[in-house]
C-alpha cells in the first residue's frame, strides 16, 4: 500500500490581506491603530487550549497595554470576559477578520491535522506563532514562532517574544508568510497532487 500526504491548499485570493476591512472592523471593535492584534481563530474546545492561552495573555497584558487578543469562533463569546481580549463567537465572513490582527496562534494541545486556521491567517498577512501540532511546522517552516509546549509559561514567553519583533521585521514577517502560502498551499498545488494521484492509481 502506498501512503501520500496530500496538503490542503487555500483560497488565497479570499484570504487576503484588506486595507478597508482592517480600518472598518478596527473601528467597529474600539481597537486603536497602535495596537498589536492576536488572532485566535478556533472553537473552544480543550484541544484548542483557550484557558491557557487566556491566562497567558492575562501576565502579558500587564506589561504590554498595546496588545489585544481576538478570540473568534463557536463558544468564544461565552468565556470569561478579560481585559484586552475580544471575544466575536462565530463569524462567517472570517476572511475580513484576518484583516484585524497582526499575528496568528494556534497554542492547540492536541488533535490537529492541518490546521486550516493558521493556514489562512498566514494567507491574509499575518505572522504566525504555533505549538507543534499537525502538520503547523510544515506550515510555519522558518517563518513562524514555535511554542515550545501548551503550558502558559511557554505561551508567556511565545507572545512576549512575539511582540519584541520590531515593526520592520514583522511586516517582512507578515508579507513572507503569504508568499510561503501562495508557494506551497496553494489550490492549484493540491488539485494538481490529487490528479496526479488518480492517474497512478489507473
Amino acid at each position: 500500500i502506498l501512503n501520500k500526504v496530500i496538503y490542503n491548499g487555500i483560497d488565497y485570493k479570499k484570504f487576503l490581506f484588506s486595507k478597508y476591512y482592517r480600518y472598518k472592523l478596527r473601528k467597529t471593535l474600539g481597537i486603536k491603530k497602535d495596537k498589536l492584534v492576536i488572532v485566535c481563530a478556533a472553537r473552544v474546545d480543550p484541544m484548542k487550549n483557550h484557558f491557557n492561552l487566556l491566562k497567558a495573555f492575562e501576565k502579558i497584558r500587564r506589561k504590554n497595554k498595546k496588545a489585544i487578543l481576538l478570540l473568534i469562533g463557536k463558544g468564544t463569546e461565552k468565556l470569561e470576559t478579560q481585559e484586552g481580549v475580544i471575544q466575536l463567537g462565530m463569524k462567517i465572513k472570517i476572511e475580513n477578520y484576518y484583516s484585524v490582527g497582526d499575528m496568528i496562534i494556534l497554542p492547540s494541545k492536541f488533535g490537529e491535522g492541518f490546521p486550516n486556521a493558521l493556514a489562512e491567517g498566514m494567507s491574509s498577512q499575518l505572522f504566525p506563532l504555533t505549538t507543534d501540532v499537525g502538520d503547523s511546522l510544515k506550515i510555519i517552516s522558518n517563518i513562524g514562532l514555535v511554542i515550545k509546549n501548551s503550558t502558559v509559561q511557554e505561551l508567556t514567553i511565545a507572545l512576549d517574544k512575539a511582540l519584541r519583533i520590531s515593526k520592520n521585521e514583522l511586516t517582512n514577517l507578515q508579507r513572507n508568510s503569504r508568499k510561503r502560502i501562495l508557494k506551497e498551499f496553494n489550490i492549484k498545488k493540491m488539485s494538481n497532487e490529487y490528479n496526479k494521484c488518480y492517474k497512478e492509481l489507473n
